[in-house]
């Protein structure tokens, strides 16, 4: 909605001086219903496994498609309950629309180093390489993850 979206603007340039980043999604938003709970710079939407952690559009996706999902929304530094939850899963996938050296799966992966953590981590970003395909969102992720056989 473009009205929301510019009271969001004028509302973040009053904060007090920082990085600030925006982000504006064409799709719909991510619906926190009664089943989602909110933890300290993450939200979890139960589901089967193995457990996702991601940010922004693939919440949805993933949501959509009844994983269990840990929505990162503070990214750095990682949240300790986040890491303390994640500790305990056999398995974590995470996924960025982003190159995977230095990224968020790198960020998630050494917070569990430093804490000592045994969970196993696979990152899913973008191939490091020049993306010049074309299409919708969905079809450009599919075309660089191959989404529908996850």
């Amino acid at each position: 909605d473009p009205e929301m979206a510019k009271v969001l603007a004028f509302r973040t340039l009053r904060l007090p001086p920082k990085l600030r980043v925006i982000r504006l999604e064409r799709s719909e938003a991510v619906m926190y219903g009664p089943g989602t709970v909110f933890f300290d710079g993450h939200a979890f939407f139960p589901g089967r496994g193995p457990t996702v952690v991601t940010c922004g559009y693939l919440v949805e996706y993933f949501v959509k498609r009844g994983r269990e999902v840990f929505d990162v929304f503070q990214i750095k530094p990682v949240p300790q309950a986040l890491i303390d939850i994640l500790d305990f899963q056999p398995i974590v996938e995470t996924y960025e629309e982003q190159f995977l050296p230095g990224g968020f799966g790198s960020a998630i992966l050494e917070a569990l180093s430093d804490a000592g953590a045994t969970t196993r981590v696979i990152r899913y970003g973008l191939p490091e390489r020049a993306i010049i395909e074309n299409g919708t969102r969905d079809q450009l992720l599919e075309s660089a993850w191959n989404l529908s056989s996850i």
